[in-house]
């Protein structure tokens, strides 16, 4: 958590809380470590930390070349759904560069697994049968599947400038699965701008919050 909280300071955000273990089954949690009165300061993350789909579309990078000229019609889906799918290709990016990333300190927090039924194992999947989780879960398999063979297929070995969009490891099915349950489990909904939009916010990703995700009038 150190090359966390030496990268959210350089980058001039301020906080009065801390990471620590859960007390409820693993994992990190938010703690304050002061008392909190109305009013006070909690966290202050600057804009330009704040991971969204338009960080995505203009990525210095290679990335952000391809995402403007990704075709919408790939997956014909909801907006919302191909912005987070720029989420997804943005965190496999990434996590493909490693320390030579911007984002790197905060994507070495982010966990490894998940307990989700997206990451587990056909045996695992016996546990579930004759429960309604079941069907519902192979449902978004399959779909996710769909979804992870058309966008690799059409990100093949692209470059841009002579830069890979992904390295082959970067477009292995786990690797989808794990930048999708990142973005469906650690995003918060704000609205920036004017504009309602799914984002990440470095620190305060590791409080517990609503499954409908936490929304503030304006950022």
């Amino acid at each position: 958590m150190d090359e966390l909280y030496q990268w959210l300071q350089s980058h001039g955000a301020e906080w009065n809380i801390f990471v620590s273990d859960s007390n409820c089954g693993g994992g990190r949690t938010l703690r304050a470590q002061k008392s909190i009165l109305p009013g006070d300061l909690l966290l202050r993350v600057p804009l330009d930390l704040l991971i969204s789909p338009n960080t995505a579309l203009n990525d210095p990078g290679p990335l952000g070349h391809f995402l403007r000229e990704f075709p919408h019609s790939l997956i014909q889906d909801s907006q919302d759904s191909i912005k987070n799918l720029y989420l997804v290709l943005f965190l496999l990016h990434h996590r493909a560069l490693g320390k030579t990333s911007k984002w790197f300190p905060f994507l070495n927090v982010q966990p490894k697994s998940f307990s989700s039924p997206l990451q587990f194992t056909p045996d695992d999947f016996t546990w579930l049968e004759g429960t309604p989780l079941h069907p519902m879960a192979l449902a978004v398999l399959e779909e996710l599947h769909d979804i992870h063979e058309k966008v690799m297929n059409y990100v093949g070995n692209d470059c841009v400038n002579g830069l890979e969009i992904l390295p082959k490891e970067a477009q292995s099915f786990d690797w989808f699965i794990w930048a999708v349950s990142i973005v469906d489990s650690r995003a918060f909904r704000l609205v920036i701008n004017g504009e309602d939009t799914t984002v990440f916010v470095p620190l305060a990703d590791m409080a517990n919050h609503s499954s409908k995700g936490t929304r503030f009038d304006r950022v």
